[in-house]
């Protein structure tokens, strides 16, 4: 099955949802065959998410210290 350009982003869209690295990997499956392509790009799906949700972590931390040291907000 190949997929065109405009069912692209709404596959990206739907992989971002599914929280299970093991369920990923089996929509690609199931969408895109059993190939060394899309199991490359199953995981470099799962890397790059997991890299970008630590970065959103880091950085809402960040945020939340600078809204506790400003406010002066104990807990």
């Amino acid at each position: 099955m190949y997929l065109t350009v405009f069912v692209v982003p709404t596959f990206v869209a739907f992989l971002r949802e599914v929280e299970s690295p093991y369920e990923v990997q089996d929509y690609v499956k199931s969408y895109l065959g059993e190939s060394a392509k899309s199991a490359k790009f199953a995981n470099d799906f799962i890397e790059k998410r997991s890299h970008a949700n630590k970065q959103r972590q880091r950085h809402d931390d960040e945020v939340s210290t600078l809204i506790f040291m400003y406010y002066r907000i104990d807990l």
